[in-house]
C-alpha cells in the first residue's frame, strides 16, 4: 500500500499537510513530546534551583537540554511517522521505539548541526538558514534509516543540495513555531506576573508548539523519498511493533 505522504510536496503542501497531521493526531504528538520536556523541567530544578545558577550548572544543564532535545526529536519522528500512516500507537510504545533507534547519533547530530546553525545564525542570518536547510531532515534520516552521526548529515545535505529553498521554508516555519511562538506566548506571561510558573508553561508551551515544528521537517523527508521505490517498505519495517521478547 502506497504510503500517504511518500509524494513530491511544494513548501506550502508541506506545511498544510503539517498542520492537518498535528490536529488529527495532536494528543499523540503532545504526550510524546511532553515526557522529554517534562524529565528536563526535573532535572532543571534539580541541577539549578531558581535563581543564577553556577557557571557549572548551567554547563550540565545545557548538556542535559541538548540530550532531551535529541530524545524528543527522535521520539516525534517515531510518532509522526506512525501518525503519517493514520496509526496512534501507546506513548510508551513510542518511547520503546525511541530507545531502539539509535538515540546516541540523534544526540550528536543534533549538537552539531545546532552548533553550526546557531553560529550562522548568529553571524549573518542568512548562512543559519542555509545550514538549517541542509540539515532538515538530518534527525529523520538518521532515525528512519538507522544511519550514523556521520553518514546521516551526509545524506541530508547530500538530498537538500537540489531542494535547499523547500529546506529554507521549512526550516523557517520550524523557527517559527517552535522557537519564536513560545518565547513570544512566554514574554506575555511574563507580563502577567506568573514568574513561579514560568518553567513548568515553558514546558508546555514547548511541547505543544514542537511537534507543530518538527512534523513539517519529517514530511520533508517524505517528500524527497517520493522517487524512492522502496520508501515505503523501508518505513514500514522501521516502524513495525517489535516481536515479543524484543
Amino acid at each position: 500500500m502506497r504510503h500517504p505522504y511518500l509524494q513530491p510536496m511544494a513548501p506550502g503542501e508541506i506545511i498544510a499537510n503539517a498542520l492537518r497531521l498535528y490536529r488529527d493526531h495532536f494528543r499523540l504528538l503532545v504526550l510524546v513530546a511532553l515526557g522529554p520536556h517534562m524529565a528536563l523541567l526535573g532535572m532543571e530544578l534539580l541541577i539549578a534551583p531558581p535563581g543564577a545558577p553556577a557557571p557549572e550548572a548551567f554547563l550540565v544543564l545545557m548538556f542535559v537540554t541538548v540530550i532531551m532535545n535529541g530524545i524528543a526529536l527522535a521520539a516525534l519522528t517515531l510518532a509522526i511517522g506512525h501518525a503519517s500512516m493514520g496509526e496512534e500507537p501507546p506513548v510508551m510504545e513510542i518511547y520503546g521505539e525511541t530507545l531502539r533507534a539509535g538515540l546516541l547519533a540523534v544526540v550528536v547530530a543534533y549538537l552539531i548541526s545546532a552548533v553550526l546553525i546557531s553560529a550562522g545564525l548568529m553571524v549573518l542570518i542568512v548562512p543559519g538558514i542555509v545550514l538549517g536547510a541542509l540539515f532538515a531532515p538530518a534527525v529523520p534520516i538518521i532515525v528512519l534509516e538507522r544511519r550514523g552521526v556521520v553518514d546521516g548529515l551526509s545524506r541530508s545535505v547530500s538530498l537538500m543540495r537540489q531542494n535547499w529553498l523547500k529546506g529554507a521554508v521549512v526550516f523557517s516555519f520550524f523557527i517559527l513555531v517552535a522557537g519564536f511562538l513560545p518565547l513570544f506566548l512566554l514574554l506575555i506571561q511574563g507580563s502577567m506576573a506568573m514568574g513561579p510558573f514560568t518553567p513548568l508553561l515553558s514546558a508546555l508551551i514547548g511541547s505543544i508548539t514542537l511537534p507543530l515544528g518538527f512534523a513539517a521537517n519529517v514530511l520533508l523527508y517524505f517528500s524527497l523519498r517520493a522517487d524512492d521505490a522502496d520508501a515505503a517498505a523501508q518505513l514500514a519495517a522501521v516502524l513495525k511493533p517489535p516481536a515479543p521478547g524484543e
